[in-house]
C-alpha cells in the first residue's frame, strides 16, 4: 500500500499517484472474477461463507448516526435501510453496528461535549471531521468485500428509490471518487463539491486521499492559499470551512494528479440540496437546517412522496411552501461535467 506519508515533492506525488491508481485499476478488474461475503439486510451482519462475485459492482451503503443526528434516526436511517434492500445493498450505520467506530465517537464527543451542540457551531464543524476516521476504519474494515462505499448523511431520505446505485457509477475505471459538485457555468460555484453523499472505490488511492485530507484538517491553516473561486475562504477555525468537505477541497485544488482520478456529477445527480431538488432526483439532503426543522420537513415530504417514482402522489401545491422545492440554475439535473474531465486531463485542475 502507498503510504502518503512518503510523498514530499510534487514529482513524487505524481510517481506514487499513479502507482496507486494502478493498484486500484488491479482491484477493480480483479473484483469481477473474485469471491465476496454473502450479506443480510435484515440481520445487518455478514455471513462468512463464500459465494461468487455477483456481474455488478458490490457496493455497500455508510452513514452514522450520533450527537444531534441520532434525532433523526427514527425517520431517515429505515428509508435508507429500505431502499438498501430493495437494490441489495448492505447497508451499515457506522455508529450503531461498529464498536470501535461507537467508542472514537463517544470519546470525541465527551471530550468537546458536543453532542448537544447544534449543527451550525463551531465545535460541530469539528465534529465533522470525524468522517474521515470513520471512512478509514471501513477502507481497512470493507477490503475485498465490496468495491465501492457509498457515503450518505443523516440528515437526507432516498427520494426516488427505483434509480440504483450502480447508475452513477462511471464506465472508466481511473476514478475512485464520485462526488458533486457546482457546475462550470458558475463562477461562484463550479468545483465547489458536497461531501455528504459521495462513491469512494475501495483502493489504496483511497486510503491516500483520506489521509491527505486527514493530515490538512490537523495542519494550521494556510492563510496564503487564494480563495477558491475567488471568494470562498477554505480556511477557518483549526483547518478548513465545511469541515472535512473544505478540506478535501484544499487538498484537490493543490493536487491535479490527485483530482485526475476524481469524478464530480452535478449538485442533484445523486445528493439533491434542499429546497433545490425535484421529480425523480435520488435523494433529499438537508444540510444547514435546524433538528426540529429538518424532522418536520421530512415528515411532510415522506407523508406525500411516491418513493417508487421520486414524485408527490398528487399535487406538489399538497405541501406548505417551506418544504416545496425551489429552482437554481446551478441545481440542475442533467449538468454535463465534460469540459471539466478534460480540462483535469489535459491541462491540471487547481492550477
Amino acid at each position: 500500500m502507498v503510504d502518503c506519508s512518503v510523498l514530499k515533492s510534487k514529482n513524487q506525488q505524481s510517481t506514487m499517484l499513479a502507482s496507486a491508481c494502478v493498484l486500484c485499476l488491479g482491484l477493480s478488474s480483479f473484483s469481477a472474477k473474485s469471491e465476496t461475503s454473502v450479506y443480510h439486510h435484515a440481520k445487518h451482519s455478514f455471513d462468512e461463507k463464500i459465494l461468487p462475485t455477483p456481474d455488478k459492482p458490490r457496493v455497500a451503503v455508510l452513514s452514522a448516526y450520533y450527537g444531534t443526528s441520532l434525532k433523526l434516526a427514527n425517520v431517515t436511517r429505515p428509508n435508507k435501510q429500505g431502499y438498501a434492500s430493495q437494490h441489495g445493498y448492505y447497508f451499515e450505520d457506522a455508529y450503531a453496528q461498529d464498536s470501535a467506530v461507537q467508542t472514537f465517537i463517544d470519546d470525541a464527543l465527551s471530550k468537546g461535549e458536543m453532542s448537544s451542540i447544534e449543527d451550525q457551531s463551531a465545535k460541530y464543524n469539528d465534529l465533522l471531521f470525524l468522517k474521515l476516521k470513520i471512512f478509514m476504519h471501513y477502507l481497512n474494515k470493507w477490503k475485498n468485500k465490496f468495491d465501492y462505499i457509498f457515503w450518505t448523511d443523516a440528515d437526507s431520505i432516498f427520494f426516488n428509490q427505483s434509480k440504483t446505485l450502480e447508475s452513477f457509477l462511471p464506465s472508466d475505471p481511473r476514478y475512485n471518487l464520485i462526488v458533486p459538485a457546482g457546475p462550470l457555468r458558475s463562477p461562484r460555484w463550479h468545483g465547489v463539491i458536497n461531501t455528504g453523499h459521495f462513491f469512494l472505490k475501495i483502493c489504496p488511492w483511497s486510503k491516500m486521499l483520506i489521509q491527505s485530507v486527514s493530515r490538512q484538517s490537523e495542519a494550521p491553516c494556510n492563510t496564503s492559499i487564494p480563495l477558491f473561486n475567488g471568494w470562498l475562504n477554505l480556511c477557518k477555525g483549526k483547518c478548513c470551512e465545511w469541515g472535512e468537505q473544505g478540506a478535501m477541497m484544499q487538498v484537490l485544488q493543490s493536487n491535479p494528479a490527485m483530482t485526475a482520478h476524481v469524478k464530480f456529477v452535478g449538485l442533484r445527480e445523486f445528493s439533491s440540496h434542499f429546497p433545490f431538488y425535484g421529480n425523480g432526483d435520488l435523494v433529499i439532503h438537508l444540510p444547514g437546517i435546524a433538528t426540529s426543522d429538518r424532522l418536520a420537513i421530512f415528515h411532510e415530504i415522506t407523508s406525500h412522496a411516491d418513493f417508487n417514482t421520486g414524485t408527490f402522489k398528487s399535487s406538489i401545491m399538497e405541501l406548505t411552501e417551506r418544504a416545496r422545492p425551489v429552482h437554481n440554475d446551478d441545481h440542475l439535473s442533467d449538468m454535463d461535467y465534460t469540459d471539466l474531465q478534460s480540462r483535469i486531463q489535459n491541462q491540471g485542475y487547481g492550477k
